[in-house]
């Protein structure tokens, strides 16, 4: 008895002893129950019952009408990698993240809206016999500050105070005293003309530009990635459809052994041999069943979409012959890499740090102004009126100054950006050097496996017609079986070995994309 016979025997009597024929195998303990019990029941109740055991054996089962898998090309799964892709979206939002540090950056000129009111009662015992017994006071204030670009600090106030005593030699009881003022600050030392806010604000520029360059960046290493997948799926799929088709050529040999056995031309042994390459095929087709699952959910993944959809595809493992010369490989990567625009940008921040250290090592110099006007009278509008009417203004004006002996801070601050400026034009040239390797790297790969791909192509093609031949032959009866079945795999590995040198080619098409920072600009219209 062969393998397959001795299962599906085995497996019927299983089925027949539970008295569960056609019923799938998730209403197994439902129908076995139902049959034991059943016997002193009515039949349309028993009946009832079968029915809701299949349908509730279907359910457990997960069967059902199974949707048609979606169609899928490579531009598709790539449009919806970047609609979809996790690593994409959080790109996207690290660099919108990132931009808000301008906004951070340019808060220090935001105009600032200040005020208070407050209120004071006083009964403490005068010292004088002309003090009051009880005293209140009430104050009103508001005002305006703004730091301008140049770095000048403008202040606008305007306050009132309302006095009020028992004592009888006061004038004005109560009285207001409201007193408006305009006073500025500008630095001529440290932070000359607001020089250092102003740096402090390119360099937050320049590093909102490089997170741009870091998100693009990532947004191309997973479409490389999804692109990737893609292809490995592709290989799974054409691989299940190789393994097929040999599984085929391999039943076929077996029922030709078969009929050769039954009328005496084919020693057992070979039968045998014919038997177990149709139980090898068929083992390699569920694992290669299996492969493209896991390859399929690789793939839903990098695009986002529900493991419970199924996906498909008509196009065919092809390679797109990339023609580029090394030089001009090179010369487009220098003149689109993100990493090498990025370490120019920080050579370019050290620099403006370098700068504004260098400022900070000047003394603290401030020019300072402050007009004012007041008005006193019983009454708040009097007051005020009495600002603008009379002469009661007040200026001053000045110079401060401040240095520290020692002023180690910026000396070390201006070492350190030193420091830094020197490791960022290193870490540019290693970049410039780093470029030249990938690119030419990846360019080489490109060239050796499309040499190695025509030499695998041939080799197939000769290999395929070598198994035509040796058919031919075994149906004349002047090969065996153990020969056929031998060709048979070397047409197996012949076709896998093109549908991997084909993948291997269009990833290393990839790689040599990737290397030159060129995928992003292909499919930035689809963000």
């Amino acid at each position: 008895m062969t393998i397959q016979g001795f299962w599906a025997r085995w497996g019927e009597k299983r089925l027949t002893g539970a008295g569960i024929n056609n019923i799938n195998k998730g209403s197994f303990g439902i129908a076995f129950g139902v049959k034991a019990w059943g016997m002193t029941m009515k039949r349309p109740v028993l009946l009832g019952i079968l029915i809701i055991a299949v349908t509730v054996g279907h359910t457990a089962s997960g069967e059902g009408p199974a949707e048609a898998p979606r169609m899928i090309t490579r531009q598709e799964a790539l449009k919806a990698a970047l609609r979809n892709n996790f690593d994409i979206r959080l790109a996207k939002i690290d660099y919108l993240a990132a931009f808000t540090d301008i906004k951070y950056s340019n808060a220090i000129f935001d105009t600032f809206l200040t005020g208070g009111t407050s209120y004071s009662e006083d009964r403490r015992k005068p010292l004088s016999v002309f003090g009051s017994q009880r005293a209140q006071g009430n104050t009103y204030r508001g005002g305006v500050s703004k730091k301008l670009p140049f770095g000048t600090d403008l202040v606008a106030s305007f306050s009132d105070n309302r006095a009020w005593s028992d004592s009888v030699y006061v004038v004005n009881n109560p009285s207001h005293t409201t007193e408006s003022s305009v006073g500025f600050r500008q630095a001529v030392g440290k932070n000359f003309f607001g020089y250092v806010d102003r740096r402090t604000i390119s360099v937050t520029q320049l590093a909102v530009e490089n997170a741009d360059l870091a998100a693009k960046d990532r947004i191309e290493a997973s479409l490389a990635d999804t692109e990737k997948a893609y292809l490995g799926w592709m290989f799974s799929v054409e691989s299940l459809e190789i393994i097929k088709d040999m599984l085929g050529k391999a039943e076929e040999l077996y029922s030709s052994a078969k009929k050769n056995f039954e009328i005496g031309r084919l020693e057992r042994a070979d039968l045998y041999a014919s038997e177990a390459n149709v139980l090898s095929r068929k083992s390699e087709v569920v694992a290669a069943e299996n492969r493209v699952k896991r390859s399929a959910e690789e793939l839903k993944f990098r695009m986002d979409m529900d493991t419970r959809s199924e996906i498909a595809t008509n196009e065919k493992l092809a390679y797109l012959p990339v023609r580029v010369k090394l030089e001009e490989a090179l010369k487009k990567a220098f003149s689109s890499r993100r990493d090498q625009m990025e370490a120019a940008r920080i050579v370019k921040m050290m620099e403006m740090t370098v700068e504004m250290r260098a400022n900070e090592m000047w003394p603290e110099m401030d020019l300072v102004g402050t007009m004012a006007v007041n008005g006193i009278d019983s009454s708040v509008d009097e007051a005020f009126s009495s600002m603008a009417s009379k002469n009661n203004s007040y200026y001053y004006g000045g110079v401060e100054f401040s240095y520290p002996f020692e002023n180690s801070l910026a000396e070390s601050r201006l070492e350190r950006a030193g420091y830094e400026r020197e490791a960022a034009i290193i870490a540019l040239a290693m970049t410039e050097r780093r470029i030249i390797t990938e690119v030419g790297n990846a360019w080489r790969e490109y060239a050796t496996l499309e040499n190695v791909l025509s030499s695998i192509m041939e080799a197939a093609d000769i290999t395929s017609r070598k198994l035509d031949e040796e058919e031919r032959m075994f149906l004349a009866g002047r090969s065996s079986t153990k020969n056929l079945i031998d060709y048979q795999r070397e047409v197996l590995s012949a076709r896998h070995e093109v549908a991997r040198a084909v993948m291997e080619l269009e990833k290393a098409r990839i790689d040599l994309e990737r290397s030159m920072n060129t995928l992003f600009d292909k499919h930035k219209e689809s963000l």
